[in-house]
């Protein structure tokens, strides 16, 4: 059954361990990074495409050995882009995207210690929520918000596994506040303005 789940601002950070394998010309090299935490998510996409992210990271420490370990099978569909669209806040919907990057950035930063290389802490600094769309424009009513500079569009974004019926699996982004810092319309003749 779908869900919902708001993701909230916290002041404690999460680490994990990652571990990174090579195989040289006369032997294995495998970092264990420690203490790694995610400084920035960006999740990129079009139509059609997968939904790409990347994931800026720090790490405290790191340990290096010749040891292997069995690398893990990847068991689940990767999620594609179905659709996007902006919408004014009584509901209407004035564009469709074509393709989206959203970032979250927590503007993580080290702290050290005193006679030590290895960061003590992390902490997570303002949360900074930004991205870019190419959108089809349906009416004048985008270039409003363009113009006025003031916060009022919904974004919602859709990502599927392409699957249907229970099978499907969807994360939904429902952005508020919008406002566009920027525009861009290139026109050539006999193609589509975006």
């Amino acid at each position: 059954a779908p869900y919902t789940h708001t993701f909230t601002a916290t002041t404690s950070v999460k680490s994990v361990g990652v571990e990174i394998g090579g195989q040289f010309e006369d032997e294995n090299v495998v970092k264990t990074l420690e203490g790694v935490v995610v400084g920035s998510a960006t999740i990129t996409t079009a139509i059609n495409d997968f939904a790409n992210v990347r994931l800026d990271c720090r790490y405290a420490d790191q340990s290096v050995t010749t040891t292997t370990t069995s690398a893990v099978t990847e068991t689940y569909s990767p999620y594609t882009f179905a659709h996007g669209s902006f919408e004014s806040p009584t509901g209407t919907t004035f564009s469709e995207v074509q393709s989206a990057e959203i970032t979250l950035n927590n503007n993580a930063q080290m702290l050290w210690g005193l006679g030590s290389y290895n960061p003590v802490e992390v902490v997570n600094k303002a949360l900074d929520v930004s991205g870019r769309v190419n959108l089809v424009v349906k009416n004048d009513t985008f270039y409003g918000y363009v113009t006025g500079r003031t916060e009022q569009a919904t974004g919602k974004f859709k990502f599927t596994n392409g699957l249907t019926g229970s099978s499907e699996r969807t994360i939904d982004f429902t952005l508020t506040g919008v406002m566009f810092g920027e525009y861009d319309s290139p026109v050539s003749p006999n193609e589509v303005v975006f």
